[in-house]
């Protein structure tokens, strides 16, 4: 169940942000000259997931967004296009590692990522998690000279996962495969060590 409240956060974190980050600085690339703008979608919007719908909706948007934008900035020599990574296996913010020894963090990074490869590569092409290097190259290579010539496009970087047009069975066995690495994720010392007290240091 999702509230309002949260709704609206995750439209203001995902979509609004982008348009906000678009309009503010279209004007000193219109000034530049041109230039190259990238928005970070997620493959999830190219098919439904159950229990996803409003990360898929604010994830969605990004198409339309970058679509319109694209024909909009076309004038003053702007691309806009959007990367759609697949499942990245990223490290978590400073503040919530500052929280956790490095060693249970290591061990659980280790056994979930594991974890994730053993589930995806069950259906998924490519069988192994993204890194974050992944998504990083294929922004440097949008915004570089190579990628003049492309322009409200969208370049899925998730192991060939989006291209095999999943069956019903395959969204279901994307969606049991996450859900189940969510299940050990709520069960692991890791998750407990996050969600305990902080100690007051005197």
């Amino acid at each position: 169940k999702i509230s309002v409240a949260t709704y609206e956060r995750l439209h203001a974190i995902n979509q609004r942000s982008a348009w906000l980050a678009a309009k503010a600085t279209a004007p000193y690339l219109k000034k530049n000259g041109g230039g190259s703008m990238v928005f970070i979608g997620s493959v999830m919007q190219r098919f439904g997931c159950a229990r996803h719908s409003v990360y898929i909706t604010t994830k969605a948007a990004l198409s339309g967004l970058t679509r319109a934008l694209a024909i909009e900035l076309a004038p003053a020599r702007i691309r806009v296009n959007c990367v759609l990574p697949g499942f990245i296996l990223t490290d978590p913010p400073n503040n919530f590692r500052l929280r956790i020894p490095q060693s249970l963090w290591t061990d659980f990074h280790h056994q979930f990522g594991e974890h994730l490869r053993k589930r995806f590569g069950k259906f998924q092409p490519l069988p192994e998690c993204g890194q974050p290097d992944d998504i990083a190259q294929a922004v440097c290579f949008l915004c570089s000279p190579a990628a003049k010539f492309i322009t409200g496009s969208e370049i899925g970087v998730d192991g060939g996962l989006a291209a095999q047009q999943p069956s019903a069975s395959a969204k279901t066995q994307c969606n049991l495969a996450w859900t189940s690495s969510m299940k050990k994720w709520r069960g692991s010392k890791l998750r407990r060590s996050v969600l305990a007290p902080r100690r007051r240091h005197s």
